[in-house]
């Protein structure tokens, strides 16, 4: 029947055959009896066998046999009975829980079949069959039940109908059924549910937790629910809303569940936290106008108007590098301001109620810090009436001078950023922790020390570690903006770690994977994605026909009109290091590249050496051809490459500006110098050529030429898209960067440290010249060459490339510096690029007055000779001369009063100046309010004396006194900025014309001037010329009681065009 046993020996054991025939796919059970008595004539006879076969049914074909005895001797069968037995065959039914399936046949029943007749039984749902078939038709199905699960009864099988000798079925329970039940409860350190069953809901789980105290009241709780597992098992998936936070762990009590083995766990799947939520308002006692900022962890969005949107206000924070992903919601506070400023004066102004109905413009904004972890830094906006002296103010209130903002932090958010060390696991092998900040350098180093990528005698796959290691290239970027300290590194490694077993540059790719236990941070995770392709690399066969070769020598033709390159010469003893090193030391390295030498030994004994082109993409176009001084050497291909060649096109981008499409391939110099000198930013550039690269890649040298494009340029940005070929790539290399300035530089300041004011006193020196040697400023003066009792300070060293917070951090190191603001620019003025830094010396911070206010003298440079560029220098001159700032004491007269106690200083506040006021003018009209704007630029301010409605200075001035203001003439003046304004009260009538043709009018009574609509009708309905009219009040009543309404006229009498109303007041 097709099977063969293994070589039995001639004078085998009844055992030893009995193993050989049982171990033949066709024979089954065998019996085997052995008879070594002696023949007819008395002599020994070798053995004979009787084998019965018990697992075979039926009248069998004789065993054959393959003889591979001594001459002479043969081996041979006979049968000694024919087999009367019969396989099995007929039908059988299967019965479970009193439900039996239809006839199945016995002979050809599959698994599959099996198990859809029982699942079609109302009594089981679900089971696996799997079938075993041993000889003569007999099998075993094993069914596992997976609903009904737990400890079922067993199958029950009919067989009356079953043929075959001795034909029977038997049922054996193989395993038993374990099933979960009973109950169990959900607790926490307050509250305990009641008992839930083993197969909860997911919503009898939710109302079990909900139960567990008034925390969750109206939570939005989302409970899920797995399958049920083979013993009746579920999980729960419980999530909290994001604004509960990082919700204390449940307790499970499991103590009421039955089954073999049932218990119950809670596990944290995630940490919750809740996100910062922050609000922004613009407020004002009139309607807003304008625009404003919102600054961020030191940036700001662009200008938002003062009615900006919610997604408006949302893409401009994200517009920010330090802003990931926010929610913004926006609602109007006008009813809430003009509830607050009504509450407050209705109780002496009534009227003014209906003034305060006008819309205000206000708002707040409601921002969601949803990619953020943990509190973030308040928010902040700008510029409303405090800026207004400071040029700065962009948000306006129509009529009162207090646009403002409020930032307020609603809730705090929680988490953490992520944050300590994880391991790249190559192979199995983890390298050293490297941390989440790691920059991309120090991910490579922590890489190229990694024991996967070198063995433990500090090789890579025979190469030394400090010679390639260097290969492994590393670039980061961050995830999300960072703003959670999320980064993104990625990793390429050479074709020749690629491989996975002895031979370099097969296509098996390493195993590489991320150990993040050693992270922290809310859901903190790494993950590892490969892309590129492994491929394999060619691999040529240099074996020698002798032990002793003397010395070998390789050639190879690359069929490009160049002739044979000559590969290397190694002696015959060479292992794989000498043999690479010499083929990579000869000049075929630079037509195809990198090789790798395994040496071996054939099982003829003979010596090989595998060489594996590592560099070389495709297939080389010949063999290597080898000879040796003593015998004959032998090249054959070991494998074929299965990359490919490059091909394609690239682009160069700069300045975000990109070219069109250039040949990987084929682009002349001319045609890369005429691609980027078509980018507007480029106006002259030198190409020329700089090799090619072993897979047909080009190489080209850019010089940077025009004026456009002097000194340390951008780099050329390289796109590969269009490439194709095995891991093609395009990238941009700076061989020698522009010219511009490099060292450092200081500044220095002179000023005057007396007792008196230094500014005086500097007015005083001005003009005074003298001789000036040695070191100087761009206008020639010497710092060490000043009037007597003057004090030079010298900053410390300041970058010649620093950045604004740079300058800024020198300049305030000096003692008689307070606040600078420093803007910096690019020039390229001169023989390469620089910087250029404006300085404003602020006058004022957190409204007090800097030293370092009014006219400074002119900043001097020193240690200029620490500059390193071609030409490069420091010069100083001064763009805007500082205005000294008021300061002293002023007096003011009204109607005769003259304050003559004490001098308001040039800064009172507005309580002081209010005080005064009320002790020294009795007849200036009460209650009145004084605010106070500034400081201005020069350090004055503006105080606002607002008197009551309706009462007036009647034009009497405030007179001033500013003889003791300096510097003198300081300019103080007063003026009335808007006259007062008296309620309107009295009557008015109303004229009317008759239409029909007469020139009679008639007039109403007196009308009062706060009229309702009904008494301005009632008192024209009075008229005999007005049939019918309608009237209603068209605006409410100003501050000021001016009131307006409309008069319809709907009587036929009055139809057509009327003559207009003549008015008579008497207001």
């Amino acid at each position: 029947r097709g099977a063969t046993s293994d070589l039995v020996p001639y004078d085998a054991s009844a055992a030893t055959l009995r193993s050989a025939l049982e171990g033949m796919a066709t024979v089954g059970d065998v019996a085997v009896d052995r008879d070594t008595s002696p023949n007819e004539f008395g002599a020994a006879a070798h053995a004979s066998y009787l084998v019965t076969f018990l697992g075979n049914a039926g009248n069998l074909p004789l065993l054959g046999v393959e003889s591979g005895l001594w001459t002479g001797a043969t081996a041979k069968w006979s049968e000694v009975r024919d087999g009367s037995s019969a396989a099995i065959g007929g039908n059988i039914t299967v019965a479970f829980m009193g439900e039996a399936t239809p006839l199945l046949d016995a002979e050809t029943l599959t698994a599959d079949e099996l198990e859809a007749a029982l699942e079609n039984l109302s009594t089981i749902t679900d089971v696996e069959v799997s079938k075993f078939s041993l000889m003569d038709n007999d099998v075993v199905f094993a069914v596992t039940f997976v609903e009904p699960y737990g400890d079922v009864e067993l199958l029950v099988v009919d067989d009356v109908l079953l043929q075959g000798t001795s034909a029977s079925v038997a049922v054996t329970e193989d395993k038993k059924g374990n099933a979960l039940g009973g109950a169990f409860y959900i607790y926490n350190a307050s509250a305990a549910s009641d008992a839930l069953p083993f197969d909860a809901s997911a919503s009898e789980v939710e109302d079990a937790i909900m139960s567990l105290g008034s925390w969750l009241d109206d939570a939005d709780l989302t409970v899920t629910r797995t399958a049920k597992t083979t013993v009746g098992g579920h999980t729960w998936s419980i999530t909290f809303p994001q604004v509960l936070g990082d919700v204390t762990l449940l307790q499970v009590n499991a103590a009421g569940l039955a089954g073999v083995g049932s218990t119950a766990n809670v596990q944290e799947i995630h940490k919750g936290k809740v996100v910062a939520v922050q609000t922004l308002r613009t407020k004002a006692s009139s309607p807003l106008s304008g625009s404003f900022v919102v600054e961020f962890n030191g940036q700001e969005t662009v200008f938002l108007p003062y009615n900006a949107s919610a997604a408006e206000v949302e893409t401009a924070l994200e517009d920010l590098s330090t802003v990931h992903d926010v929610t913004v919601t926006r609602r109007s506070t006008d009813e809430d301001s003009s509830r607050l400023v009504t509450g407050r004066l209705s109780a002496s102004f009534p009227w003014i109620k209906s003034y305060l109905d006008v819309p205000l413009n206000q708002y707040e904004w409601s921002v969601t810090f949803d990619g953020h972890n943990g509190p973030q830094p308040l928010m902040s906006m700008c510029c409303g009436a405090a800026d207004v002296f400071t040029g700065a103010q962009t948000l306006y209130a129509e009529s009162s001078q207090d646009a403002s903002f409020e930032v307020a932090s609603v809730v705090e958010g929680t988490g953490l950023p992520l944050d300590g060390n994880f391991r790249v696991v190559i192979d199995d092998v983890e390298s050293d922790s490297i941390p989440t900040h790691a920059t991309a350098d120090h991910f490579r180093r922590r890489l190229r020390f990694s024991r996967s990528l070198t063995s433990q005698d500090g090789v890579v796959d025979g190469k030394h570690w400090g010679k390639l290691g260097k290969a492994i290239n590393v670039t980061k970027q961050d995830v999300d903006k960072g703003v959670n300290g999320a980064a993104r590194w990625t990793v390429e490694l050479p074709d020749w770690l690629s491989g996975g077993g002895e031979q370099l540059g097969r296509s098996e790719s390493r195993n590489v994977t991320v150990n993040a236990s050693g992270l922290t941070g809310t859901d903190a995770w790494a993950t590892v994605e490969s892309s590129g392709d492994w491929s394999e690399r060619e691999v040529h066969r240099i074996t020698g026909s002798a032990v002793t070769l003397g010395e070998v020598a390789c050639t190879i033709d690359m069929s490009d009109g160049n002739g044979a390159i000559t590969g290397a010469t190694f002696a015959d003893n060479a292992n794989g290091s000498v043999a690479t090193e010499a083929f990579n030391d000869s000049p075929l390295r630079y037509t195809a590249g990198r090789v790798e030498v395994v040496d071996g030994t054939t099982d003829g004994g003979l010596p090989y050496w595998d060489v594996t082109f590592l560099d070389y993409a495709g297939t080389l176009p010949n063999l290597l051809s080898c000879s040796s001084t003593s015998s004959s050497v032998s090249v054959a291909s070991e494998a074929t490459s299965t990359s490919s060649r490059l091909s394609g096109d690239f682009t160069l981008t700069f300045q975000g500006e990109e070219t069109g499409a250039l040949s990987g391939t084929a682009s002349t110099t001319t045609d890369v110098e005429n691609a980027l000198e078509l980018l507007s930013a480029i106006d002259d550039v030198t190409v020329t050529a700089n090799g090619t690269t072993l897979n047909g890649g080009q190489r080209w040298r850019i010089t940077f030429n025009g004026a456009d494009v002097e000194g340390n340029v951008p780099s050329l940005v390289a796109s590969s898209d269009a490439l194709s070929g095995t891991n093609p790539y395009a990238t941009v290399r700076e061989v020698t960067p522009g010219n511009e300035p490099n060292g450092f530089f200081k500044l220095a300041l002179s000023w005057y440290p007396d007792s008196a004011s230094s500014r005086q006193v500097k007015r005083e020196v001005e003009g005074t010249s003298a001789t000036r040697v040695g070191q100087q400023s761009a206008d020639g003066r010497n710092p060490d060459d000043l009037p007597r009792g003057w004090v030079t300070e010298k900053t410390y060293d300041i970058p010649a490339s620093a950045t604004e917070a740079e300058m800024e951090a020198a300049l305030e190191y000096l003692s008689f510096v307070d606040d600078v603001t420093v803007t910096r620019s690019t020039t390229t003025a001169g023989t390469g690029a620089g910087f250029a830094w404006t300085v404003t010396f602020e006058p004022f911070s957190n409204g007090r007055v800097n030293d370092n206010a009014g006219n400074m003298e002119q900043m001097m440079v020193h240690d200029i000779g620490n500059l390193g560029g071609v030409g490069a220098n420091v010069t100083v001159k001064t763009t805007t001369e500082g205005t000294e700032p008021i300061i002293g004491d002023f007096r003011i007269f009204f109607r005769g009063y003259r304050y003559t106690y004490d001098d308001l200083l040039h800064d009172c506040s507005a309580e002081e100046m209010h005080d005064m006021f009320m002790k020294h003018f009795p007849s200036l009209p009460r209650p009145f309010t004084v605010d106070r704007e500034g400081p201005r630029p020069n350090g004055g301010y503006t105080w606002l004396i607002t008197l009551p409605l309706g009462e007036s200075t009647f034009g009497d001035p405030f007179v001033v006194d500013r003889s003791q203001l300096t510097p003198s003439p300081a300019e103080m003046t007063s003026s009335i900025q808007r006259p007062g304004t008296f309620h309107i009260n009295g009557t008015f009538t109303l004229s009317f014309k008759d239409d029909l043709g007469g020139n009679d009018w008639e007039t109403t009574e007196p009308i009062r001037w706060d009229a309702t609509a009904e008494d301005l009708r009632d008192a024209m309905m009075a008229l005999d010329f007005i049939q019918n009219v309608s009237t209603s009040v068209r605006s409410p009543a100003a501050f000021n009681g001016a009131k307006s309404w409309d008069v319809t006229f709907t009587g036929l009498r009055n139809s057509g065009d009327v003559p207009m109303m003549r008015t008579n007041s008497n207001l």
